[in-house]
């Protein structure tokens, strides 16, 4: 005799999915180091990880190839790296972070600009292609996979596609910049919810464009429910020379 399925196969394979997927232990934010790139589109995921930490307790870690910080989220540590060897190459840092861990690149959460989405969109993705960005791409080929959890921020779309480069290098105009300011403080809340409660959850929550939710990018956005964050406390004043976190 046969008993009525409880629960759906599709639904089955959802939950071993999310249950198989390790805890994120990495965040890497993708950008160009120096004075030059700051504020730039192109270094949205810099600023995304530098928000993130914002005033955090935290242990800077010697690092050839990034600046690497350390910090605890609910109690797990958490490694936050920024390359400083430029955005095409930023494999090299990610991979010899990624073995020194050993952990595996789907415990690692990459977050760096997007033009095809429209400005103040947010997509996380578990897996996927390098969607032409050429840092992302850097990244999948050091670690041979595109298993590799990626938050895309979107920057809007350039005039054209001969000023790609261009674009991606300048700063935002000044009619855009209250709409980066509130890009960045979302990516940081969907970092959370990443590490917290994990992608899947940081996708169901963020991933919104202007267009179908303009209501949630002009506030921010709660916390994902099991998130505990402790009360922010002043950074210390801590610095190098080149050291993209501020």
């Amino acid at each position: 005799m046969a008993f009525p399925a409880l629960v759906s196969p599709s639904s089955l394979d959802a939950v071993s999915a999310a249950v198989a997927l390790p805890a994120i232990r990495v965040v890497i934010g993708l950008g160009n180091p120096g004075p030059r790139y700051d504020g730039t589109r192109h270094n949205i995921g810099f600023d995304a990880v530098a928000a993130f930490l914002d005033g955090r307790d935290h242990r800077r870690r010697h690092f050839d190839g990034g600046a690497l910080l350390e910090i605890e989220v609910d109690g797990r540590p958490v490694s936050l790296l920024l390359p400083t060897s430029y955005m095409n190459r930023s494999g090299g840092p990610v991979r010899r972070l990624l073995r020194s861990e050993s952990a595996p690149p789907e415990a690692a959460l990459v977050v760096c600009d997007d033009i095809a989405l429209p400005l103040g969109a947010i997509r996380t993705r578990r897996r996927g292609s390098d969607g032409g960005h050429n840092g992302l791409r850097s990244v999948l080929g050091a670690l041979a996979t595109n298993e590799i959890p990626r938050m895309r921020l979107g920057v809007g779309a350039p005039p054209s596609a001969a000023h790609q480069s261009d674009y991606v290098l300048d700063r935002f105009a000044p009619a855009e910049t209250e709409a980066a300011a509130e890009l960045v403080a979302r990516a940081a809340s969907a970092i959370e919810c990443a590490i917290g409660d994990g992608i899947e959850a940081a996708m169901n929550r963020f991933n919104r464009t202007p267009a179908r939710d303009a209501a949630l990018l002009s506030a921010e956005p709660a916390p994902c429910p099991t998130s505990r964050r402790p009360p922010r406390r002043p950074a210390a004043p801590e610095s190098g020379a080149g050291d993209p976190f501020p």
